[in-house]
């Protein structure tokens, strides 16, 4: 799958929920028919949005081969209840433009996933910052795209959303706390790293997305994007 072809997905594909079998309990993973892996443009291995009462994630791996063809996503008992659904119940999926990642440190960096955020001196610090922090990958789904998230007031308008919505444990005594966004060149997408009071990836997921394109970043295409700043295909 090339990357034109992961661009010209399908945005949301509706599925059965069934259960996981019992060598999948635990491992964060949602199997799901091939043929509709190539429709989202979703790679084996990479993360899925699932919709149902609430928004979760999870790993995208193949189906059963007594599954193959069938419209259906095998969940388990945790992952149902992150989604608010139960067996036989209907969920969305699609492709996580924003997605849950690794906060991780290299020495005193501080990374989101691959992404530098910033440089923690402080063992002390750096312990506070992954008990409280919280990291996610903006994906740019296209050149557009990552024109338009790296303009600071829409970086800006992501951070506040959060702290706003979800409230923040930033305190002046430790600014290592402060969220922070930081782009990656290669990609444009987007290292976010927040410290929200309340500790919920579905509840920031749900709140990054729902942030408007500012007019200042919209550039020549204002149309071009949902909220959130994903490229709104066709």
């Amino acid at each position: 799958m090339d990357e034109q072809e992961r661009r010209d997905g399908e945005r949301s594909v509706r599925l059965q929920v069934a259960s996981a079998k019992p060598q999948d309990v635990g491992r964060g993973v949602a199997r799901v028919d091939h043929a509709v892996l190539r429709r989202l443009g979703v790679r084996e291995g990479e993360i899925i949005e699932i919709i149902g009462k609430r928004s979760t994630a999870a790993i995208a791996v193949p189906p059963y081969p007594e599954d193959e063809g069938l419209r259906i996503i095998r969940l388990d008992g945790l992952e149902r209840a992150n989604a608010d659904v139960g067996i036989g119940d209907s969920v969305e999926i699609r492709r996580a433009d924003v997605r849950p990642a690794r906060l991780r440190f290299e020495g005193p960096s501080l990374y989101v996933d691959d992404i530098y955020i910033m440089n923690v001196g402080s063992p002390e610090a750096r312990e506070q910052v992954l008990r409280w922090g919280r990291a996610y990958l903006l994906r740019a789904r296209s050149e557009e795209a990552a024109a338009k998230l790296s303009h600071p007031g829409q970086r800006q308008a992501i951070l506040h959303d959060v702290c706003a919505v979800l409230g923040t444990r930033k305190d002046l005594a430790m600014p290592e706390l402060t969220p922070m966004i930081r782009q990656q060149v290669e990609t444009g997408d987007l290292g976010v790293y927040v410290t929200p009071a309340v500790g919920d990836d579905g509840a920031v997921m749900a709140v990054i997305r729902r942030v408007p394109l500012l007019e200042s970043a919209r550039g020549s295409d204002p149309g071009g994007f949902d909220a959130g700043g994903s490229r709104r295909e066709g």
